[in-house]
């Protein structure tokens, strides 16, 4: 009887050690979807993921406290305690969520800002995008977003396009990668001399604290831009922007 109990408790142990193995953290930004409820979140801890969860696949808190899934806003910070394990699809996905716990005095969404930056700026002069079926941008010169709320920001903007996924390259790599057309002699050496027949490339620099542009281009001679832009973020951590001045540049 006594081996036999000792048996049952070691198998016990082994059942709490493997649990406790298998749960992890990650901390992540909201990029987009709060209000519907179908969260696209971006990798804090240093990487660049970009993941797909609902607001009400675990139990919800607010720096601790019992909380809702209608409390938690685009831009907060949130910490998912999780099983360890991630479903490698576009984007990633987790299997098992056992707590989702925001950070109520961290929300910025300057995500929002840029995306609906982006989705004017594809609005504005739209024969620049007609026929496009394919989609890039580069945000290597934004300086206020992680790596993985850079991803998180481009994904969005190509599912808002209907061209998802976009790629996330500059100029150069397009026309390296043989994306573009030349449009006159030295287009072979010059990107600026080309056009990209299938599709658009939008980009922004800059920051929001100091200003930023936003330029989308389909050839050395059609492009168009948002010059000068100023934002501010309003308490609730929301940002709204104008823009100094618009046109082909």
């Amino acid at each position: 009887m006594k081996i036999r109990l000792l048996a049952l408790a070691m198998t016990g142990l082994l059942v709490l050690t493997a649990c406790a193995q298998k749960q992890a953290t990650l901390t992540v930004r909201i990029v987009d979807g709060a209000e519907t409820g179908v969260l696209m979140v971006a990798d804090l801890d240093g990487g660049s993921g970009i993941y797909r969860l609902g607001a009400d696949d675990g139990p919800v808190t607010i720096d601790g406290h019992p909380a809702t899934a209608d409390d938690l806003a685009d831009g907060m910070k949130i910490t998912i305690t999780f099983d360890g394990m991630v479903q490698y699809s576009s984007p990633m996905g987790f299997y098992e969520i056992y707590a989702l716990d925001g950070d109520g005095s961290s929300v910025d969404d300057r995500c929002g800002l840029y995306l609906q930056v982006l989705n004017d700026l594809w609005a504005a002069e739209p024969g620049l995008n007609e026929g496009a079926t394919q989609l890039a941008v580069d945000l290597s010169g934004l300086t206020d977003l992680t790596p993985g709320e850079k991803a998180g920001l481009a994904w969005r903007f190509g599912e808002d396009c209907r061209l998802s996924p976009a790629m996330e390259v500059p100029l150069e790599v397009l026309w390296q990668e043989g994306y573009l057309t030349p449009m006159t002699e030295g287009g072979e050496e010059d990107p600026n001399l080309c056009a990209w027949e299938d599709g658009c490339l939008f980009s922004i620099t800059g920051d929001a604290e100091t200003g930023f542009e936003a330029r989308k281009w389909r050839s050395g001679t059609e492009s168009y831009a948002f010059s000068d832009c100023t934002a501010r973020m309003a308490e609730d951590g929301s940002w709204t922007y104008t823009v100094g001045e618009e046109g082909a540049p």
